[in-house]
């Protein structure tokens, strides 16, 4: 939240007005949502290419490195937060071995890898809505 005040901190006497209209919301991760986002920041950086495996395709694989931490950067810009493996397992009372299970067999978990790296995202996103015209 300190982003936001600190963004609207320059716009002047309007700041509590500007923070009124400006909603948040939080939604639950889809797996195609989050799979389709990635393709696009993949493709719409010229990363390079990736494959796709597990069960419904919800691991994404790119090619290199620069991929994986660009994917990751830009996912968290439109609000999912992806962490790893073990760190989703203690937030949601799993596993480790659990969430790999959600990712490798039942493929209900997006994971987004590159040799050891592996991330995932938590099951909430904060979604900006529009502002309110008014």
């Amino acid at each position: 939240m300190s982003t936001i005040f600190s963004y609207y901190k320059n716009f002047g006497e309007n700041t509590e007005r500007n923070l009124f209209m400006q909603q948040w919301e939080v939604e639950m991760v889809e797996l195609e949502r989050i799979r389709r986002e990635a393709l696009c920041i993949l493709i719409r950086h010229g990363l390079g290419t990736c494959q796709q495996a597990g069960p419904q395709r919800n691991i994404l694989l790119p090619e290199s490195r620069v991929a994986w931490a660009t994917i990751a950067n830009e996912l968290a810009k439109v609000g999912y937060r992806l962490v790893p493996p073990a760190e989703y397992a203690g937030a949601q009372g799993k596993t480790t071995d659990e969430v790999t299970a959600l990712m490798e067999k039942e493929g209900t978990l997006f994971a987004l890898c590159y040799g050891d790296l592996c991330l995932v995202p938590m099951p909430e996103r904060e979604v900006v809505l529009p502002e309110i015209e008014g």
